[in-house]
């Protein structure tokens, strides 16, 4: 299991202390453009672990790597736990300075994190071996070389490699990819990174690598998820925010080059770390120590900084051979067990009458795309302007239109298609949050518009079926668990997999129940409001929101050990 910190001004302190480098450089370029985010220290402490690179296994003689080394937070995972295994071992002072020179190799192109990361080791050295004379830890010999770990030809002799390939490069140092010397490195240059650090893995040895989460869905990684899935033993995978300042999702990878038995199974881990709410008051005190009981009402959202944080943490196991469901496929690690029965339940509920899918009973379409010189949206009304719906205004059940307008000649296309009823969601969400229109507002690119299909004679009662049903918790847990879940920093719901959804139509009475809730539910969004302090009318709206949930999932058959799985899920 991996343990994170909880980090106050302690937590700061130790970021500082342990990622210097990085830490100071934050505050002069932003992280994403710069190409200088190491692995934080207790994340490659426990990819050692899980590597059985602990001091209470025979370390002597076994190779490690980092082929992006970076300022060395792996280099030093790796020298304190070969130290701790000489003081187990009595090796002595002179043995375990050997053993560091011989066994920890670490590469980079950038001169300045080499030095940085030889700076560090050397410093470590004098704190874990005490015993080790002045003159001798100043004329060691570390294995840390500048050089582009993508042009060396493949050498699989080490037992553990260890790394976090680069996302980026730090601005304005130029640094060699593959031979190409650019200030921008490739695109996707972590794919080439995987693929190297594979061919660096001596056969029975381990692959410990953190990826960004895109690795797990993005088909041009299918090949190498293919391969590892095939001949390789995965023993581990885990997927989690917060590993690095700049906040992409990153899943953590253990291989073994083994090849893998029909009873391999691979246990997952889900970390969402979620800031807790800070408020504009705890703020400015840090900055200045001001105080303002009125600033203490008003929430800040703090997601990516390293202050205080909440956890949303599963896990579980599936077996290898599941992973993916076709070849080529994404990995849908929750799939195991009752998530899957409930994903197959879904898609073929049983007893239902009449099965289709979301594609086939709406159309599924884009917002409306704005032209190059687009105003920007007025709050107030304008001469011969459109209403407009962005993402802000989408509650489940509740589109809040003429909060923005623009004119009908910002658009690159003729607004006057969007003036019939539809369906409308925010493309970025876990899960959809689905609300009905009927007054002709024009939804923006950031938004999936659901429209009936051509000759439908009972569009509105259709729309309003479709509206029950997304807005319920077993489709929203059904697309997560197939689509969105893999996606954990910034999920993003693909508009192929909104339309493969499973909709069971069940009898014409269901159907209508269903559309008859929704239309109350929506109505009474409208007149009352979705304020969740109103004591009269929020108990009303929960009532019928829980009411259609009750048909939704009578209308798939769902079992108790089905609800169970939508309460882990769905958010």
């Amino acid at each position: 299991m991996i343990e994170t910190q909880q980090s106050g001004k302690a937590g700061a302190t130790a970021v500082a202390g342990e990622d210097w480098y990085e830490h100071g450089f934050a505050r002069v370029e932003n992280s994403r453009r710069r190409g200088v985010t190491s692995m934080p220290l207790p994340y490659a402490q426990t990819l050692m672990k899980w590597a059985s690179y602990i001091p209470g296994t025979d370390l002597a003689g076994v190779l490690v790597m980092d082929p992006a080394c970076g300022s060395g937070n792996t280099l030093l995972a790796a020298a304190q736990a070969l130290a701790a295994r000489g003081r187990v071992r009595r090796w002595g002072a002179e043995r375990v300075a050997q053993e560091i020179e011989r066994c920890i190799w670490g590469l980079d192109p950038d001169p300045i994190a080499c030095h940085v990361a030889e700076l560090r080791l050397r410093r470590l050295v004098a704190h874990v071996i005490p015993d080790l004379p002045a003159a001798r830890r100043k004329t060691m010999q570390f294995h840390i070389h500048q050089t582009d770990s993508l042009t060396l030809p493949v050498d699989a002799r080490f037992k553990l490699v260890i790394t976090n390939p680069p996302l980026a490069t730090a601005r304005g140092v130029v640094v060699s990819y593959g031979g190409f010397e650019s200030k921008t490195p490739p695109r996707d240059v972590w794919l080439r990174f995987l693929e190297q650090s594979m061919r660096l893995v001596a056969y029975g040895g381990a692959l410990a690598i953190a990826l960004p989460e895109a690795f797990l869905i993005k088909p041009a990684a299918a090949a190498l998820r293919d391969e590892l899935r095939a001949e390789w033993s995965l023993a581990h995978l885990a997927h989690l925010t917060g590993v690095f300042r700049s906040g992409p999702g990153t899943v953590m990878l253990l291989a073994r080059r083994d090849a893998p038995t029909d009873a391999s199974v691979t246990q997952w881990e889900r970390i969402e770390r979620l800031a807790l709410a800070r408020t504009a008051q705890s703020q400015a005190t840090d900055a200045d120590d001001a105080d303002d009981d009125e600033a203490e009402e008003r929430p800040v959202r703090t997601i990516h900084s390293r202050a205080t944080r909440a956890e949303r943490r599963m896990e579980g196991d599936i077996p290898q051979a599941d992973l993916a469901e076709a070849p080529r496929g994404p990995w849908r690690y929750a799939l195991a067990g009752a998530e899957r029965a409930f994903v197959a339940r879904m898609a073929q509920p049983h007893g239902a009458i009449g099965r289709t899918t979301l594609g086939e009973l709406v159309q599924i379409t884009r917002g409306a795309e704005l032209g190059k010189d687009a105003p920007d949206p007025s709050p107030t009304p304008i001469p011969n302007g459109v209403k407009l719906l962005r993402g802000i205004d989408i509650a489940p059940f509740h589109a809040q239109a003429g909060r923005a307008w623009l004119p009908a000649s910002a658009f690159k296309h003729s607004p006057d298609s969007w003036r019939g009823a539809k369906l409308v969601l925010p493309r970025a969400g876990a899960q959809p949050t689905v609300a009905l229109d009927d007054t002709g507002a024009v939804p923006l690119t950031a938004l999936i518009a659901l429209l009936p299909q051509a000759g439908d004679p009972a569009e509105r009662a259709t729309l309003l079926f479709v509206l029950a049903l997304l807005n319920a918790p077993p489709l929203r847990t059904y697309l997560a668990l197939t689509q969105t879940a893999y996606q954990l920093a910034r999920p993003v719901i693909d508009l192929d997999a909104l339309r493969a959804l499973p909709i069971a139509l069940g009898p014409a009475d269901t159907r209508q129940r269903l559309s008859s809730l929704a239309n109350e539910l929506t109505r009474h969004y409208a007149t009352h409001g979705t304020a969740t302090d109103d004591t009269t009318h929020y108990p009303v709206a929960q009532r019928l929101t829980a009411t259609i949930s009750m048909e939704v999932n009578a209308l798939y058959s769902l079992t108790p050990e089905d609800q169970a799985v939508i309460d882990r899920w769905h958010r």
